[in-house]
């Protein structure tokens, strides 16, 4: 009996730690969003007027750092874009 409150226990734990992270990545890419002003690649292609693509190149050659709220998830801060364009000119 000790054992199975032992893995009831653990198990729970477990799940509650799983949902802790969700929700704490869930807080990071709304405050990422709202207080850095950050955009979508999409977004950024288009007010730099290039293609998506050379958007992505720009962001792993390490031209235009960007926010990672969560590991799937790029955000280009406005500043960046707007460094960007003043290096550019």
């Amino acid at each position: 009996m000790g054992m199975e409150l032992n893995d009831t226990i653990t198990l729970m734990l477990a799940t509650l730690e799983g949902r802790m992270r969700q929700i704490a990545a869930e807080v990071v890419r709304e405050q990422a969003e709202q207080s850095i002003g950050g955009v979508k690649v999409k977004t950024a292609a288009a007010m730099l007027d290039m293609t998506e693509w050379r958007v992505r190149q720009l962001i792993k050659e390490g031209k235009l750092p960007v926010v990672r709220p969560t590991p799937n998830t790029i955000r280009i801060p406005l500043a960046s874009i707007r460094h960007f364009l003043e290096v550019q000119l």
